[in-house]
């Protein structure tokens, strides 16, 4: 738990990432392709640097990508975007991050 907090602490991005134990679990378990969908590898923005993590995928799971699996994502896209013109400073940084890794998941599951 402490390493799931310290390594949460350090993220700057509204998201989830998985610590080592999770990423050791998936992939040494028999973890199902329907649960795999929930997770995304990512170039993951730290405080001190970007690693590559296992990050809670926000637009997997179960999405059946139809017509109202776009909505749900334009709706998000539009939410992120006037959060954006909220913020300044650092803080924008996290949703600048937050976009980033949006757009990642769309080019990357969405289909």
């Amino acid at each position: 738990m402490i390493d799931a907090f310290l390594l949460q602490d350090s993220l700057t991005y509204y998201g989830c990432v998985l610590d080592n134990n999770v990423e050791t679990y998936i992939k040494r378990s028999e973890v199902s392709a329907y649960t795999k969908k929930w997770y995304i590898k990512y170039n993951t923005p730290f405080k001190l640097a970007t690693v590559f993590h296992y990050n809670l995928n926000w637009l997997e799971g179960d999405l059946e990508h139809n017509e109202n699996d776009k909505l749900f994502i334009e709706n998000k896209e539009k939410e992120l975007n006037n959060y954006y013109n909220t913020v300044s400073g650092s803080i924008r940084q996290y949703v600048d991050h937050t976009i980033e890794f949006f757009e990642f998941c769309k080019k990357h599951v969405v289909s």
